[in-house]
């Protein structure tokens, strides 16, 4: 993630908005580089706000657009930064962060809602959440400025820092990541219980009940522990 976020960095700095980030457009060569590839969508920013110049029209792949592509306004650096932090996301759970089966409600989910953070779907630090946060916020004012930003982050948590900068505002949206402090009742809840509840290995309930103490289904799944225990 950090060498994609280096390459679209050095594209930015050469005033340069890819406009399609998306994992089809990221390689990885043979010594295990990532590579950012395919500018065909590309386009060169106008004047000092970095911005490039066209409106009205969208560009790109749906699942990966930015709020404001979506909207058809002036883009700068920054919504290939969004574009970017899906993929993050999509690293750290295997899902993407905005889906619909209509494209209209895919997009109004990108504009006004937030996603389930990953620290409610996989076993990661909060802190993830944060940088998840910050890289999907829907104004373009509360994310990383820079892609370099994005990826001194990342460099802070493995140094096993914290990935805010001194003195930086909380990110944006972490206040409603579910209904309640430990996702009980969540999309994440629900989704997580119907991908273990017919599983034959208590330890993947457990591993529900780690998640979710007080669930929606905790009770159910400390019945199906007792039960897949009995057998053993």
């Amino acid at each position: 993630m950090i060498e994609l976020l280096d390459a679209l960095d050095f594209a930015h700095e050469a005033g340069i908005i890819h406009r399609d980030v998306k994992p089809a457009n990221v390689m990885i060569d043979a010594a295990g580089h990532a590579k950012l590839t395919d500018f065909g969508v590309a386009r060169m920013t106008d004047g000092p706000t970095g911005e490039a110049t066209r409106m009205g029209k969208m560009i790109g792949t749906p699942s990966y657009m930015s709020p404001e592509q979506i909207q058809g306004i002036p883009l700068d650096r920054r919504s290939d930064v969004f574009s970017a932090g899906i993929i993050f996301y999509q690293f750290l759970t295997g899902k993407k962060p905005f889906e619909s089966p209509s494209q209209f409600g895919l997009q109004a989910k990108i504009v006004q809602e937030n996603p389930v953070w990953p620290s409610a779907l996989v076993q990661v630090p909060p802190e993830y959440d944060r940088v998840t946060a910050r890289a999907l916020a829907k104004e373009p004012d509360q994310r990383y400025k820079t892609a370099r930003k994005f990826a001194d982050a990342l460099r802070r948590l493995l140094e096993g820092k914290s990935p805010d900068e001194p003195g930086e505002a909380s990110p944006p949206g972490l206040a409603v990541a579910s209904e309640s402090s430990d996702g009980s009742g969540s999309e994440a809840d629900i989704e997580f219980w119907n991908d273990v509840k017919d599983s034959t290995e208590p330890e993947d309930i457990e591993l529900y009940l780690e998640q979710f103490k007080r669930g929606r289904f905790a009770d159910e799944a400390r019945k199906r522990i007792a039960a897949l225990r009995a057998k053993t």
